[in-house]
C-alpha cells in the first residue's frame, strides 16, 4: 500500500520542478526577454521543442487547442447519431456512400485472394448459411439503417479450416468458413455468430473506428509542434484508447445480437452457447490480464459470455 505524507502543495510542486509556478506564476512562463526556457524545470525543457520558447509560437498554439476544443465540443453535442437497440450515442462523420464503397473495396479484395477457397452457392453449407442470413435480415428490417436491404446481400462459405466469420455490413457481405460452420453445434448457434456480425454492420462499427481516428490526427500534430516526446503519443492511444473501444463495440455487437435473434425466432440464449462452443476450440481466455486488457481487439470468449448471460437476464427476463 501506499502511504500518504502530510506535504504542502509547494513541497509537492518543487519535487517536479515546478516550484517557482507557486510562487510566481508570470515569472515562470516568461521572463523580461520572453524566454521561458530557463525557468522550465528541466525534464520539460528536454521535452519542448525550440519553437515553444518563442512567445508568438506559444499563443499560436494556444489559438490551436482552442479552436481544436471548440470543433470537438461541436461535434460530441451535435454531431453524434443513436445506435440501434443499445441507443447509445456516437460519431460517425464518413457518409453513407463512402463507408459502402470502403466495404465493397475491402470485401472484394478478401473474395478475390480466397477465391479458390470459395464454396459454390449450390453446396448444402452455403445454401444453410443464407437461409439463416436472410431469416436475421428479413425479420430485422426495420433496423437496417443506411446498409443494403435483405435481398441484396450476399452469403459465402470459405472452405478454411479456422473458424472464422466476417461481414461487411455496408456491402451486404458476409462470409463463414467452413471450420465455423462444422463445429458450431445448432442453427441457433449459427444464427448467433452471423447476428452478431451483422449487429456491427447496423452500428456502423467500423466507420465509427475510422471518425475515431481521424480525430486522434489533429491532437497528434499539435503534440508533435509542441514536444519532441509526442512520438509516444500514438503508442499511448493504441492501448490506452483505441483496444478498449474495439473491445466496447465487441460487447455491443453481442447484446444487440440479442435482440436480432429474438426478433429471429431463434433463443437469445444461443448467443452464449456459441461463445461456450468457441472457447472450446482455443481462445484467448490464456492471455494474460496485461495482454486481454492491452492488447486484445477482442475480449475472451469467457468475458464475453458472462455479459451476454447478464444481457439476457436484463433484456428477456422472462426467458426459459
Amino acid at each position: 500500500m501506499f502511504k500518504l505524507h502530510n506535504v504542502s502543495r509547494l513541497q509537492t510542486l518543487s519535487r517536479f520542478g515546478l516550484g517557482s509556478l507557486r510562487s510566481s506564476p508570470r515569472r515562470w512562463f516568461a521572463n523580461s526577454n520572453g524566454d521561458i526556457s530557463d525557468k522550465w524545470p528541466k525534464w520539460l525543457q528536454l521535452m519542448t521543442r525550440n519553437s515553444l520558447k518563442n512567445p508568438y509560437d506559444r499563443a499560436r498554439v494556444m489559438v490551436m487547442i482552442g479552436v481544436t476544443t471548440a470543433v470537438y465540443s461541436g461535434l460530441y453535442l451535435f454531431a453524434r447519431s443513436e445506435v440501434p437497440i443499445t441507443q447509445r450515442k456516437q460519431l460517425d462523420l464518413v457518409p453513407c456512400s463512402v463507408e459502402r464503397k470502403m466495404a465493397l473495396r475491402e470485401g472484394e479484395k478478401l473474395l478475390q485472394q480466397h477465391h479458390h477457397l470459395l464454396l459454390a452457392s449450390n453446396e448444402g453449407v452455403v445454401k444453410k448459411v443464407k437461409e439463416v442470413g436472410m431469416r436475421l435480415l428479413a425479420k430485422n428490417a426495420q433496423l437496417l439503417k443506411d446498409i443494403p436491404a435483405p435481398e441484396e446481400w450476399k452469403f459465402h462459405v470459405m472452405n478454411e479450416d479456422g473458424p472464422t466469420a466476417v461481414a461487411f455490413g455496408s456491402a451486404g457481405l458476409c462470409i463463414v468458413s467452413t471450420g465455423l460452420f462444422y463445429r458450431i453445434q445448432t442453427e441457433d448457434q449459427l444464427a448467433a455468430v452471423l447476428a452478431h456480425e451483422i449487429a456491427h454492420g447496423i452500428a456502423h462499427h467500423a466507420c465509427e473506428r475510422v471518425t475515431e481516428f481521424g480525430l486522434y490526427i489533429p491532437p497528434l500534430l499539435l503534440a508533435g509542434y509542441c514536444f519532441h516526446a509526442a512520438i509516444a503519443i500514438p503508442y499511448l492511444l493504441l492501448f490506452g484508447a483505441m483496444m478498449p473501444r474495439a473491445r466496447a463495440m465487441e460487447h455491443e455487437a453481442d447484446v444487440m445480437s440479442l435482440k436480432l435473434l429474438h426478433n429471429a425466432g431463434y433463443s437469445p440464449k444461443s448467443a452464449a452457447d456459441a461463445l461456450l462452443t468457441l472457447g472450446s476450440l482455443g481462445t484467448n481466455a490464456h492471455m494474460s490480464n496485461f495482454k486481454r486488457a492491452s492488447l486484445a481487439t477482442h475480449p475472451t470468449n469467457i468475458e464475453r459470455r458472462e455479459r451476454v448471460e447478464a444481457a439476457i437476464k436484463t433484456m428477456f427476463p422472462h426467458a426459459s
